[in-house]
């Protein structure tokens, strides 16, 4: 335990001792014993009670014991000496809970034992009515809480728990603790204050209730001395005497508790009564302490999560333009050099030198074609539109539009399939993207005059999933590579390619509750397979659609 000096150490004064603790001001924290038939002094200069408060003045009170009981008296101090919010004037015997103000410092008269922590305590145990001035509710004491009651808190804090862990934004926390406070202390008015960045003054989050305003002097004492507060009858409690505001809201009873991390209050809880008194007593106000500081803890870590995330997706996005820059520079690089040698041709009417310039552009479109698709697709959130559409017409009139392609690089592709497929639920133009993909992929993958792309649908035996694979022989992925490919902007193609199209399409084929994998018991070269539910989910009256018997093989090849 560290030494509060000069305030001696908690375990050096007797339990049972009256103890002074400071509440507010430079020295909070700080515990001076009153040994009994000593005299105090409280001031800048005094030995036993020295306060380094410069509003303080360097002999400002005395205490003066007369058997169990203190009196206070000022020493004609420069600011005077205020009990309980009330300024000395004489002699005035002090009571257990009565708050003692010097200058800008505050002090409270407690018995050692109500430390419960040590010293350290004293700044964060809840501010109930000084005795002598309002008396606590008639249920403090009565008999102790019921063993259902105390098993409802509990249930209660478990709920904050468990919301503080699953529950990712603080407005949503927010509004589930302020109807838990509800449910549990029934007040007629409950309000969640918060703090703007940069700014001390609280505005409410949330509350329940039909008042719109709320106390604000419970609100600004808690802020200050970031304790929980319970007045049960604040016109009564001298601690607002000087406040207007106060008997203008007729306010009965009020708890407020602050909502702070690391002696920081960022807001503050406030239960109010505008009609009875002695509402609540203090093991509510203990019950509200308790879970303002639940909340305060979601709150801040709901606040760095999102933090956290916010920070992630700018560094996603930045490593995305960073890459998708890098591929249309690679792309303009390209259509640079097929526009300069085209330009020369025609300038000098060659016509063989603008047949070598012209693939190098129509290349670099139909990237930036790709680029452009794929990225839309990948961005793209909202619903599929799904029809019954056969799949094989969306097959073949991809491997049409690459005709050329495969023409220039002499690669043949051989489609095999069953005939009569059924019809499956499928967004056509998304499909057919996502076999484009997969077949521009396998263009490049195989070598020129002796490629080969075969293509392949079928169906389950169940007649339940419908399988599209598309099978090559280049060189097939490295082993080691295989858990990356499918991550978007990750490309095996260097600087020919932009990394989305396998991301994209697996996107495609999870969208439409299928799969998307790459086969590594093809032997050489790849397969992917994609494969797609036949069925749309949720529909228990759909009736499976028999499997086709006979089946057809197409082979297409493309030479000069």
């Amino acid at each position: 335990m560290p030494e509060y000096s000069p305030g001696l150490p908690f375990p050096d004064y007797h339990q049972s001792m009256l103890v002074l603790e400071v509440i507010d001001g430079v020295d909070q924290g700080q515990v001076f014993p009153l040994p009994m038939g000593e005299p105090q002094l409280i001031g800048r200069s005094s030995e036993s009670l020295p306060l380094s408060d410069q509003s303080v003045s360097r002999r400002h009170a005395e205490l003066t014991p007369d058997g169990d009981r203190w009196w206070l008296r000022d020493l004609q101090s420069a600011n005077g000496t205020w009990v309980n919010g009330r300024r000395v004037d004489g002699r005035v015997e002090l009571r257990q809970g009565d708050e003692v103000t010097c200058g800008e410092t505050t002090l409270r008269l407690n018995w050692a034992d109500r430390l419960i922590s040590g010293p350290s305590a004293a700044a964060q145990a809840p501010e109930v009515p000084p005795l002598g001035t309002v008396a606590l509710s008639d249920r403090s004491s009565e008999a102790p809480e019921t063993l259902e009651a105390a098993q409802q808190r509990l249930r209660m804090l478990e709920t904050l728990s468990s919301l503080a862990v699953s529950t990712s934004s603080s407005t949503e926390l927010m509004e589930h603790a302020i109807e838990l406070l509800v449910k549990e202390f029934s007040p007629k008015t409950a309000v969640m204050l918060m703090t703007s960045q940069g700014d001390s003054s609280l505005d409410c989050v949330t509350r329940r209730g039909g008042v719109r305003s709320w106390n604000q002097a419970v609100a600004d004492r808690v802020q200050k001395t970031a304790r929980p507060l319970l007045a049960v009858d604040v016109i009564a409690d001298l601690r607002f005497a000087d406040q207007k505001d106060v008997e203008e809201l007729g306010t009965g009873s009020v708890m407020g508790a602050p909502l702070q991390i690391a002696g920081q209050v960022f807001g503050v809880i406030i239960l109010e009564d505008q009609d009875q008194t002695h509402v609540w007593d203090e093991a509510d106000i203990r019950l509200l302490s308790a879970v303002s500081k639940q909340v305060s803890l979601a709150i801040v870590n709901a606040n760095v999560a999102a933090d956290q995330l916010r920070q992630t997706r700018l560094a996603s996005m930045g490593e995305t333009v960073a890459t998708i820059s890098h591929a249309v520079k690679n792309i303009m690089q390209g259509l640079r050099g097929g526009a300069g040698a085209l330009e020369l041709a025609l300038s000098r009417g060659d016509l063989d030198l603008a047949n070598e310039a012209w693939p190098i552009l129509a290349r670099n479109l139909d990237r930036i074609h790709d680029l452009t698709f794929n990225m839309l697709a990948w961005s793209r959130s909202g619903a599929l539109e799904l029809e019954m559409i056969q799949v094989g017409p969306i097959v073949q009139e991809a491997i049409d539009l690459l005709e050329t392609q495969c023409r220039h690089r002499k690669v043949k592709i051989i489609l095999e399939g069953e005939d009569d497929l059924p019809p499956v639920p499928v967004d056509s133009s998304a499909l057919h993207q996502a076999i484009m993909n997969l077949l521009t992929n396998a263009i490049e993958a195989v070598p020129s005059k002796t490629g080969l792309i075969k293509v392949t649908l079928s169906t389950d035996k169940h007649c339940q999933w419908l399988s599209c694979s598309v099978a090559d022989n280049g060189e097939g992925v490295d082993p080691s590579r295989k858990s990356e490919i499918f991550q978007p902007f990750t490309s095996t193609k260097g600087q020919r390619g932009t990394g989305l199209g396998l991301a994209v399409t697996r996107k495609i084929a999870l969208d439409h509750g299928g799969s998307l994998e790459l086969d590594s018991s093809s032997g050489s070269g790849a397969r992917f397979l994609l494969r797609l539910p036949m069925a749309r989910d949720g529909d228990p009256g759909d009736t499976d659609t028999p499997r086709a018997a006979s089946s057809t093989r197409t082979e297409l090849e493309f030479d000069d």
